[in-house]
């Protein structure tokens, strides 16, 4: 625990959240976003969240980036266009 959490919108409709958390292995991040897929069992959680995130996305036209390094965190970039 005790990591940090930025949250950043700018003028172009860039959303950015990013953490210092555990982070997610490169070879399971294509699969973050099906429903009950959990990357750790670290922590508690149901697999759904980034899921639902997804669906959301597709449903109103924005663009989601991720970048993750193993155990340095986690970047989430949302692009509403």
């Amino acid at each position: 625990m005790g990591g940090n959490i930025q949250i950043s919108l700018d003028t172009n409709g860039k959303l950015t959240i990013a953490d210092t958390g555990i982070g997610i292995h490169k070879e399971k991040l294509k699969d973050i976003f099906n429903r009950y897929f959990r990357a750790t069992k670290e922590q508690g959680g149901f697999g759904i969240g980034l899921n639902i995130v997804r669906h959301i996305s597709t449903r109103y036209n924005i663009k989601i980036d991720v970048e993750s390094e193993y155990k340095k965190g986690t970047k989430f970039i949302f692009l509403f266009s």
